[in-house]
């Protein structure tokens, strides 16, 4: 029996700021054309680019047939079907040139958007795929919209949320002045991962996972996501970022927060949201060498060296604590690089303490959460036979099905979502402001620092191995 397929039904606008940049064409128009494929959309919607650019109708719509082309020929191929869902798609794509800061911007937007739908939808969402730096002036903008029926609105927003504490703060306030938290979606594409997700059904399902994790069962975690590529065309977003605005200060602390929170009762996206906000609330970061390492990898500036910036950390390593009784000493170590191992690889290792009466030459009992390149979780354990201690490795593939017999990218299951209106894996502006808090205290201590050299596709810079404790290292063969 073939599984029902969700369809949305509601009509809707999809007004995507910044169409003409990376981030929508890598990410947002395959996402739509996703949701198209799997039969998602409902019958009448509108797709509508908003950008500075100077394109015209029909060379953004070739821009998104373009793009969607370019996404398809890497997963699966393109195929006669495939054409026939975009063209037909197509037909519900449109651009509007405007200004993001400018009031008459918006009312020839809303004009033309009238136009189009004569104002017959059941809800309108704003898609920033901008930076951060606009997006104050475009909120303050949407919510002066003549005519706006600002019931019907969601805001769905991009990491970064802003640049620190301070400008995180300031985007909250001014939202908060024109629309209710419920019409917030603000995006961690980790969380639309299947792997992410699983850390919390995982524990939410299973008494024996969730009893190890507790701070008097573990010796210390390990959050790793590497990459063996570099930054791949975007050096102008990331030279002004860093891999700890960029992996460390959202991603990482998301996967932190679903590892080490309490499990809330109730499965809803308020619950879960309280208990992660109050986790990443009680993190601690101790200003001191032994604390971070920054690295660059050779070559990244190579050949534009007037324009890179040398103190830009494309490694960095943290030793976190939780200010919690719960939690009381136990070390967390997340680390991220480009550059770094072979293969693309993210995993969170729990390593549990042992007995008080056990040999030093028996290792530790670890669990293993595998989130890329597959989905796996292990369970390390010994036995004693005539030969000695002898390992035992549990592998369980944690592959999740396709839901409703569709395999939906990151982006493309949080736009349903956000369309659908479920919150539960879109963070909170407590969260965000909690995770810039700590990550301000470690741009401040590393404000004058230099980062360490090291060779693309090593392990990284051996400076991560001083943040280690006694008889600890780094799980790099997990």
């Amino acid at each position: 029996m073939a599984e029902e397929v969700l369809v949305l039904e509601e009509k809707f606008v999809l007004t995507i700021f910044g169409a003409s940049g990376d981030l929508a064409k890598l990410k947002i128009f395959p996402s739509i054309f996703a949701l198209a494929e799997a039969g998602m959309l409902p019958a009448n919607y509108w797709i509508i680019g908003y950008a500075r650019s100077e394109y015209d109708q029909s060379s953004f719509v070739d821009l998104f047939r373009t793009s969607v082309q370019a996404y398809c020929e890497k997963n699966g191929g393109w195929s006669e079907k495939r054409s026939d869902v975009l063209e037909d798609l197509l037909q519900q794509v449109y651009y509007y040139r405007g200004q993001y800061d400018k009031a008459s911007s918006y009312s020839g937007y809303a004009e033309y958007r009238n136009e189009l739908t004569n104002n017959n939808f059941a809800q309108e969402l704003f898609y920033f795929s901008i930076p951060p730096s606009v997006y104050v002036p475009v909120v303050q903008q949407i919510s002066d919209i003549p005519d706006l029926d600002k019931s019907k609105v969601k805001l769905v927003m991009e990491k970064p949320f802003g640049t620190d504490e301070v400008s995180a703060t300031q985007l909250f306030h001014v939202i908060g002045e024109r629309f209710v938290e419920d019409q917030v979606y603000l995006i961690d594409h980790y969380l639309g991962k299947p792997s992410v997700r699983s850390i919390l059904a995982m524990r939410h399902n299973n008494r024996l996972l969730n009893s190890m994790f507790k701070g008097k069962e573990v010796a210390n975690i390990q959050i790793t996501a590497n990459e063996p590529f570099g930054v791949e065309g975007r050096l102008g977003y990331f030279d002004k970022v860093g891999t700890f605005r960029d992996m460390l200060q959202s991603h990482l602390l998301q996967v932190l927060a679903l590892v080490t929170m309490s499990i809330p009762v109730k499965r809803d996206a308020r619950s879960l949201r309280q208990e992660k906000e109050s986790i990443l609330s009680a993190l601690c970061f101790e200003p001191a060498d032994e604390s971070v390492c920054l690295g660059q990898y050779e070559g990244y500036c190579d050949g534009v060296e007037d324009t890179c910036n040398l103190s830009t950390a494309t490694f960095g390593a943290l030793r976190l604590t939780i200010n919690r009784e719960s939690w009381f000493e136990v070390p967390i170590y997340i680390r991220s690089g480009k550059y770094v191992g072979s293969e693309k690889k993210t995993n969170v290792v729990v390593e549990l303490k042992k007995f008080a009466f056990q040999s030093s030459e028996v290792p530790s009992n670890k669990v293993v959460f595998e989130l890329a390149p597959t989905e796996n979780i292990h369970f390390h354990l010994f036995n004693e036979g005539d030969d000695g201690i002898e390992p035992i490795e549990v592998v369980n593939s944690q592959t999740i099905a396709c839901s409703m017999g569709n395999c939906l990218s990151d982006h493309a299951l949080l736009l349903m979502e956000a369309i659908q209106g479920e919150q539960m894996y879109f963070l909170s502006f407590g969260e965000i402001i909690a995770c810039w808090k700590i990550m301000d205290q470690v741009m401040e201590y590393t404000m004058n620092s230099l980062p360490e050299r090291y060779q693309k596709n090593s392990r990284g810079p051996d400076g991560q191995d001083r943040l280690m404790g006694e008889g600890e290292v780094w799980m790099d063969s997990l």
